[in-house]
C-alpha cells in the first residue's frame, strides 16, 4: 500500500450511465456492474484505487441502482463506499463527480474513473506525479498505438495538456502531440470550486476549457499500459481476448487454477467426459459442461451455469444462473429467471 495516497486523496468511479450500447446485457444489470473476468467492471477501478492506498471511495448510481449496489456488495463489505444516487436527469461527469466529492471531502484531491473502463496501470505514480505538478488536474493519456480510436487531447512540447477538442491553451509550446484520453484523472480541490452548485455538467466540455483559457496547468500522465473501454460488445470481447492472451496486462484479476495451458477452472467446475474445452477458457463458480458441449476459445463463464450437449460457447462472456440450450458466439449473455434463453 502506498501511504502517500491513503489519507490525502479520495477516489470516485462513475456508475450512472444507462448502458444502452451493451443491451440486452444491461437490461437487468447496469453496465459498471457487468462482470469482466470475475468482477464487475467498476470494481477493477475501485480495487486499483485501494491498491494505491485510497480508503475514501465513492460511486454514483442512476440506472437500476439496487442492482448496481448488489453488484458492488462483495467489494463494499470490505471497503466503505459512499454512494450518490441520481434521480431524473443524469448529471454528467462533472455533476456526478461533484456529488460524490461533496460527500468524500472537496478539500482533498480526487482520482476519478469511468465505470465502463479498465486500465492496467498503477495509480500510485499518477497520484505522486499530480501532487508534484501542483496542476489543477492530471489526465491519464494513452500513447496512440492503434489499439484505440480515441483522440482529441493534445500535449505540447512542455508535456502539458495544450488542447482538448477545439479548446486551446493561450500559451503553448509547439508542436502538439495527440493522445487518447482514458478518462482516468486526478483533480485538485480548486476544480471543485469550478463546478456548478447543482445540475448536470461535463468536465471535458465545460470545466477543462475554462482551465485552459485561464492558463491553469493541466498535467498529462502518458502511459502505454493496457486500456479498454468496455462500452460495446465488440470492445468488451476484444478486451477479454487481449487479457486472455496476456494476463499481466490487467493486474488484480483472480485467475482460477490453470488445469492445462490456457484452461482456468475453479475447483467447483465439472467437465463431463466427452465435453470439449478449447483454450483460452475461464470457468468460475458452479459451471457444468455436459458431454457433447464445446466451450472456447476465448470464453468466460461465471456463476451457476450448465452448458448442455450440442452447445458451443465461443468468444463470449456468460454470467448468472441458468441452463444454456443454445450456442452463444461473439456476445455477452446474462442468465437468470428473467433473462434465461
Amino acid at each position: 500500500m502506498n501511504p502517500l495516497a491513503s489519507d490525502e486523496v479520495c477516489g470516485a468511479v462513475l456508475c450512472a450511465g444507462l448502458g444502452t450500447r451493451l443491451r440486452p446485457a444491461t437490461l437487468h444489470t447496469p453496465k459498471p456492474g457487468v462482470p469482466f473476468l470475475g468482477r464487475p467492471i467498476a470494481v477493477h477501478s475501485l480495487e486499483a484505487m485501494v491498491a494505491a492506498g485510497i480508503t475514501r471511495l465513492g460511486v454514483n448510481t442512476h440506472h437500476l441502482p439496487e442492482a448496481m449496489l448488489e453488484a458492488l456488495r462483495p467489494f463494499s463489505t470490505k471497503h466503505p463506499l459512499c454512494v450518490s444516487h441520481e434521480e431524473g436527469e443524469i448529471l454528467g461527469t462533472g455533476g456526478g463527480l461533484r456529488e460524490i466529492w461533496r460527500q468524500l471531502g472537496p478539500d482533498k484531491p480526487i482520482v476519478m474513473a469511468h465505470g465502463d473502463v479498465v486500465l492496467g496501470v498503477d495509480l500510485a505514480p499518477i497520484i505522486a506525479a499530480h501532487q508534484a505538478s501542483r496542476a489543477a488536474a492530471t489526465l491519464v493519456l494513452k500513447l496512440r498505438d492503434g489499439s484505440t480510436s480515441l483522440r482529441g487531447v493534445f500535449t505540447d512540447a512542455s508535456g502539458q495538456v495544450a488542447r482538448i477538442l477545439t479548446h486551446e491553451r493561450p500559451a503553448r509550446v509547439e508542436p502538439l502531440f495527440e493522445h487518447a484520453f482514458t478518462g482516468i484523472q486526478v483533480l485538485s480541490p480548486e476544480v471543485f470550486g469550478q463546478l456548478p452548485k447543482s445540475g448536470p455538467c461535463c468536465l471535458v466540455n465545460e470545466i477543462y476549457p475554462k482551465l485552459l483559457a485561464a492558463d491553469r496547468p493541466l498535467h498529462a500522465f502518458l502511459t502505454t499500459a493496457f486500456y479498454a473501454d468496455l462500452g460495446t460488445y465488440p470492445r468488451y470481447l476484444e478486451a477479454q481476448n487481449a487479457v486472455f492472451e496476456g494476463p499481466a496486462r490487467l493486474g488484480g484479476v483472480r485467475w482460477p487454477t490453470q488445469r492445462e495451458p490456457g484452461l482456468y477452472l475453479d475447483e467447483s467446475v465439472h467437465i463431463e467426459e466427452g465435453a470439449k474445452l478449447i483454450s483460452p477458457v475461464r470457468l468460475e463458480g458452479a459451471v457444468t459442461v455436459r458431454r457433447g458441449a464445446t466451450v472456447g476459445p476465448y470464453a468466460a463463464l461465471q456463476g451457476e451455469i450448465e452448458v448442455c450437449a450440442g452447445c458451443t460457447v465461443e468468444r463470449a462472456s456468460v454470467w448468472g444462473k441458468g441452463v444454456l440450450v443454445e450456442s452463444i458466439k461473439n456476445r455477452l449473455e446474462a442468465l437468470g429467471p428473467e433473462v434465461a434463453p
